[in-house]
């Protein structure tokens, strides 16, 4: 499988050349040499497979230029818009193609877009106290259903007023942690962490510098943390957990909100890694239609 994603996606890079796309709804090489990063990144943790880190770092670099970091303003701005910057590959959303409620924006902007969501998506307290105080990616506002849980209603995604938002699905600042993370992984410490400054000082007021870890591991776990407060909301936290906890191991905390059935109402730790339930049930659809497949064999257990 992975073979055939990176075929494409080379074919893709070598025959894209210099065309220009009239939309960023559309690919492109930097959109390619993205997606090719995002996929040898995961690939590079294989055993003698680490060279590949070598190719991550060099795709990330070169499909995020041109797309410079935005702004905390920006950041804070409803992140609705494929017209920013920093977006390499959107969904652009118009008038005609608009599905109104239910769209993405009902489920995030419970609030701000003059209609009410589901309210399914809110932070808890263990994640928005990660934040610093001057971060403009803090942008949770308390929400008291009044059932018991700590909920925070995330504002990051602001549906436009005619429910047009546009949707992100790749940006320059995963880029540039994709290529942080592939330094580390490299031994590069001090290059990771001068990534991971000039992103911290796009978001924090006042940020100063800091120093590198000295432990491949404290590093990679700085990165994941960072990748959590820079991309949530954005389709990331499942893999991020897989990948990482691959590595770090331990656990993971969360706490339960009003639809996290599976827990109890107290912050609880599960595997970071490998644990059953980050792991989707195979639709029914698919062993009806794919006969290579047998139910009772390749299902992912419950």
């Amino acid at each position: 499988m992975f073979k055939q994603i990176t075929d494409d996606l080379n074919w893709a890079i070598e025959n894209f050349g210099s065309i220009q796309r009239p939309t960023k709804g559309m690919v492109n090489k930097n959109v390619a040499e993205g997606l090719l990063a995002r996929v040898l990144l995961e690939m590079a943790y294989a055993p003698n497979e680490s060279a590949k880190f070598d190719q991550v770092i060099t795709l990330a670099k070169s499909a995020r230029t041109g797309f410079p970091l935005m702004s905390a303003a920006e950041y804070g701005g409803g992140f609705n818009t494929v017209d920013n910057g920093e977006w390499l590959w959107g969904h652009k959303q118009d008038a005609e193609g608009n599905i109104s409620w239910p769209g993405f924006y009902s489920f995030y902007d419970i609030e701000k877009s003059g209609r009410f969501g589901y309210q399914n998506f809110l932070a808890d307290t263990v994640f928005v106290n990660m934040f610093d105080k001057n971060d403009g990616r803090k942008l949770f506002e308390w929400n008291d259903l009044g059932n018991g849980y700590d909920k925070y209603a995330i504002e990051k995604f602001v549906d436009k007023p005619d429910r047009t938002g546009d949707l992100p699905y790749l940006r320059a600042a995963e880029l540039l942690l994709i290529e942080a993370e592939a330094e580390v992984n490299k031994g590069n410490y001090t290059k990771a962490q001068t990534l991971l400054d000039e992103l911290r000082a796009k978001r924090i007021t006042g940020y100063q510098p800091e120093v590198a870890l000295t432990n491949k591991n404290d590093m990679l776990e700085r990165i994941w943390i960072e990748r959590r407060k820079e991309l949530y909301g954005e389709g990331f936290a499942l893999s991020d957990i897989m990948r990482f906890g691959f590595f770090l191991g331990g656990t993971t905390k969360v706490q339960r909100g009003p639809y996290h059935l599976d827990f109890d109402n107290e912050l609880r730790d599960i595997p970071a890694d490998n644990d059953k339930r980050y792991l989707r049930e195979i639709p029914d659809l698919e062993f009806d239609s794919n006969k290579a497949m047998d139910r009772t064999k390749d299902q992912n257990e419950r």
